[in-house]
C-alpha cells in the first residue's frame, strides 16, 4: 500500500536512493554473469504485491475485526493496520464475495469469525505474510541473491520501504500462526479450496493427514501440516473438509472426532463417501449436504452418533447408508432431495422423524420404522414417489400435515392405534393407494387428508371419528368408503345418492331406501347392527351422506326377538309397523307409537309379556291386524288420543291383548 500523506521531497529522495541501489545491483550481475545472466533475470522478472487500500475496508475499532470490504479485486492483501487500528481478525467482511480468489493476511491475525469466507465460491487460496527484516534485506542485496518479487509485498512509507514475505500454497488455505478462533460457518460454500495448511507454531488447529514443504524467505524448506481436513488441535472438532480435494473412494475420517460442525463437508464434490468415526456424537447442520458424488456414509457398529442436524445429508444423489442404533435425533430436511437413496432407519433409536426429513426423495425405498418412533413431522415424506408401502410401528401417535403427500406409488397403509388425528393433506395425492386401515382411536380427519386417492378399494371409517372435513376424501370413490361403523360419517361425509332398495346404516340402525330422491327420499327401518340394543328411538328423518330421508315404515320382523330391548319410541313420520316387527321382545316394557301410524301389523308386539305401557298418539290409526298385542302383560295400560278414544278402543278390540288390559285417554 503506497502512502502519500508525507512530504514529496522525502519520497523523491527515497526513490533516487532506490534507483541507485538497483543500478549498482545490475552492474554487479553483469560483471558476475555476463549477458546470459541478464537474460535469465529478465525471464524471471515479476512484480511486488501491494496492500489493498485502507479505504476499501471497514473495521471495528473496539475489537480490531474487519467488518466490511467494498472492492471487487480478485486478489486482496489485508494491511496490519487499518484506520489506525491494529487488525486482529476478520468477521463478515468477505461473506458472499463471489469475485475474491486470493486473500493474503498477516500471520499475526488471530480471529476468523463465523461465516468469514461463507459464500466465497471463487476463493481458492488464503496466504499469510511476515515482515522481512532490514538486516536480511541488506545481506540479500550485498550477496546479490535473486528473489521472486511476486512472493513479496512492498510497502512504501514516508520513513522508508518495508517488505513482507508471503507464505502460500496455491489452491489451499494457509492458517495464520496466531489464529486461535475460527467461526463455525467460516468456509460455507467455499467450493474451490483443495486443502489446508497449518504452520507448526499454531496452537489451535491441525490438519489431517499429511505434511507439505514450503520455502521460507531464505529458501529453506519448512514443513507444514497439510491435508483436506481441518481439525481442532486436539482432533475432537471437525471444522472443514476441503471441497475441491479429490479422493477416489470413501474417505475414513479419523478416530477422535467428537463433533462434526455445521457445513463441515458440504459441497464435497470430489469424494465418493465418508466413514464416520465411532467417537463422533454430533453431526451438524448441512454437514454433508450437496456432495454430488457422495455415495456412501458408513457408520461403525459401535457408533456413538446421537444427533444429526438439519439438511445434514440433503441433496446427495445415490446415497447409501444405515443409521446406527445410537441415533435419536434428526434435523429438518436431513435427507431432503436425496434422489435414488437407499437408507435403513429401522435399527436407530429415533423418536421422531422431523418436518421435511425425506422431502422429495424420489425413488427412495425403505422398509419399516424403528420401534422407538412416536411421531412423523409435516411433509416428512412429501413426493417420495416410489414408496410402495409404509410399515408403521405401534408407538406412533402423531403424523404431521402432508407427511406422505404425493407418494404416488404408495399402495397400502395400516395406521396404528393411538393416533387420534389425521392432519391436513396427510396422504393427499397418493393416487395408487388402495388399502387404508384406520385405527379405532382415530377421532378427526382434517382437510384433504386423502384428497386425490382415486384408487381406494378398502377404507372403513372407525366408530370414534367425530369430525371429517368436507374435502377430506375429495376425488375418492364414495362407494369405496365404508361408513357403516360411524354415525358422523354416515351423516356428514358426502357420497352418492343411494338407489331404491339400497341398505344403508345410520348410527346403530339399518334402513332400506324406498324412494331415492335428493330432497324427498324415504326409507324403511329394517333392524339394528346388533341385537344387544336396549332402547330404540325411531327417528322422523335420517341424514345419510348429506342426503335427508323420512323414516316412513318399520319392516316386518325388523326387531323380532331382540331380547334386551326395553323401550321403543316410534317417530312421527312412520305410517306402518310391519308384521311381527317387535314380536318376542321379552324385556320390552314401554312402547310409544307415533302420530302418523295408520297400520299395526299382525303379531307386531306379540309375546312381549312384560309390556305394560302402550301409548298410541296416532289419531289416524286405521288398521290393527290380528294378534298385534297378543301375550302382553295382563297389567298393561293402553293410552289413546282423547278425541278418538272410543273409535280406537273399538279398533283394538280382539287383537290378542288380555281382557284385563285397561285403556285411558291421553
Amino acid at each position: 500500500m503506497k502512502r502519500t500523506n508525507k512530504c514529496d521531497t522525502q519520497i523523491a529522495c527515497f526513490h533516487s536512493a532506490l534507483l541507485r541501489r538497483g543500478l549498482a545491483f545490475i552492474m554487479c550481475m553483469l560483471m558476475l554473469f555476463g549477458t546470459a545472466g541478464i537474460i535469465a533475470a529478465d525471464a524471471q522478472e515479476d512484480s511486488y504485491k501491494n496492500f489493498t487500500p485502507e479505504t476499501a475496508f471497514s473495521i471495528d475499532a473496539s475489537t480490531g475485526l474487519i467488518t466490511g470490504y467494498t472492492g471487487t479485486d480478485t486478489t486482496v492483501v489485508v494491511p496490519t493496520v487499518i484506520q489506525g487500528v491494529n487488525v486482529i481478525g476478520i468477521s463478515t467482511a468477505f461473506t458472499d464475495n463471489s469475485t475474491l480468489q486470493t486473500l493474503i493476511v498477516p500471520d499475526t491475525m488471530q480471529v476468523w469469525g463465523d461465516g468469514v469466507f461463507s459464500g466465497c465460491t471463487a476463493l481458492n487460496t488464503v496466504a499469510t505474510y511476515t515482515p522481512i527484516s532490514a538486516d536480511y534485506l541488506a545481506a540479500e542485496t550485498a550477496a546479490g541473491t535473486y528473489f521472486s518479487k511476486s512472493s513479496r509485498i512492498e510497502e512504501i512509507t514516508a520513513s522508508g520501504v518495508n517488505y513482507y514475505y508471503i507464505n502460500m500454497r496455491s489452491g489451499c488455505v494457509m492458517l495464520p500462526t496466531a489464529l486461535n478462533s475460527l467461526g463455525t460457518l467460516a468456509f460455507r460454500k467455499t467450493t474451490s479450496v483443495s486443502g489446508f495448511v497449518v504452520p507448526a507454531g499454531n496452537t489451535a488447529f491441525k490438519t489431517y493427514d499429511g505434511t507439505c514443504t514450503l520455502k521460507d524467505v531464505q529458501g529453506t524448506d519448512v514443513s507444514y501440516g497439510y491435508g483436506p481436513l481441518l481439525l481442532s488441535i486436539d482432533g475432537t472438532v471437525m471444522y472443514r473438509w476441503a471441497s475441491a480435494y479429490h479422493y477416489a473412494g470413501e474417505y475414513t475420517l479419523p478416530e477422535g472426532i467428537i463433533s462434526i460442525l455445521d457445513c463441515a463437508a458440504e459441497h464435497a464434490n470430489d469424494v465418493q463417501g465418508f466413514g464416520i468415526p465411532s467417537t463422533v456424537t454430533t453431526i451438524g447442520n448441512y454437514a454433508f449436504s450437496e456432495g454430488n458424488n457422495i455415495n456412501t456414509i458408513t457408520f461403525p457398529e459401535n457408533a456413538q452418533v446421537v444427533s444429526i442436524g438439519a439438511w445434514a445429508f440433503a441433496h446427495n444423489s445415490n446415497l447409501h447408508s444405515a443409521l446406527p442404533k445410537s441415533v435419536t435425533t434428526l434435523g429438518e430436511y436431513c435427507f431432503a432431495h436425496c434422489v435414488n437413496m437407499e437408507l435403513t432407519i429401522e435399527n436407530s433409536s429415533l423418536t421422531a422423524i422431523p418436518d421435511y426429513c425425506f422431502y422429495e426423495c424420489n425413488n427412495y425405498h425403505f422398509t419399516t420404522f424403528p420401534p422407538t418412533l412416536t411421531s412423523i413431522g409435516k411433509y416428512a415424506f412429501y413426493e417420495c414417489d416410489n414408496i410402495n408401502n409404509v410399515y408403521f410401528t405401534d408407538g406412533i401417535t402423531s403424523i404431521g400435515e402432508g407427511a406422505f403427500k404425493d407418494c404416488q406409488n404408495l399402495h397400502e397403509i395400516n395406521i396404528p392405534e393411538g393416533l387420534t388425528t389425521l392432519e391436513a393433506d396427510t396422504f393427499a395425492g397418493c393416487q395408487n393407494l388402495e388399502t387404508i386401515i384406520l385405527p379405532d382411536s382415530l377421532e378427526r380427519i382434517e382437510s384433504g387428508a386423502f384428497e386425490g386417492c382415486q384408487n381406494v378399494k378398502e377404507l372403513v371409517i372407525p366408530e370414534n371419528v367425530i369430525y371429517i372435513a368436507p374435502d377430506s376424501f375429495e376425488g375418492v370413490d364414495p362407494e369405496q368408503i365404508d361408513v357403516s361403523q360411524n354415525e358422523y360419517a354416515q351423516k356428514n361425509l358426502p357420497g352418492v345418492l343411494p338407489k331404491k332398495g339400497t341398505t344403508i346404516t345410520v348410527g346403530k340402525l339399518k334402513y332400506k331406501v324406498t324412494k331415492s330422491s335428493k330432497k324427498n327420499g324415504t326409507v324403511q327401518l329394517i333392524g339394528a347392527t346388533s341385537k344387544k340394543l336396549t332402547s330404540l328411538k325411531v327417528p322422523a328423518t335420517i341424514t345419510y351422506r348429506t342426503f335427508k330421508f323420512k323414516v316412513t315404515s318399520i319392516k316386518a320382523k325388523a326387531f323380532k326377538n331382540y331380547k334386551k330391548l326395553k323401550t321403543v319410541t316410534i317417530g312421527k313420520n312412520v305410517t306402518s309397523i310391519g308384521d311381527s316387527a317387535f314380536q318376542g321382545n321379552t324385556k320390552l316394557t314401554k312402547v310409544t307409537i307415533g302420530a302418523k301410524v295408520k297400520t299395526i301389523g299382525k303379531n307386531a308386539f306379540s309375546g312381549d309379556k312384560v309390556l305394560k305401557t302402550v301409548i298410541i298418539k296416532s289419531k289416524g290409526l286405521k288398521t290393527v291386524k290380528a294378534n298385534a298385542f297378543k301375550g302382553i302383560s295382563k297389567k298393561a295400560k293402553i293410552t289413546l288420543p282423547k278425541s278418538k278414544y272410543k273409535k280406537l278402543k273399538k279398533l283394538l278390540k280382539g287383537k290378542g291383548q288380555p281382557a284385563s288390559v285397561k285403556y285411558k285417554k291421553g
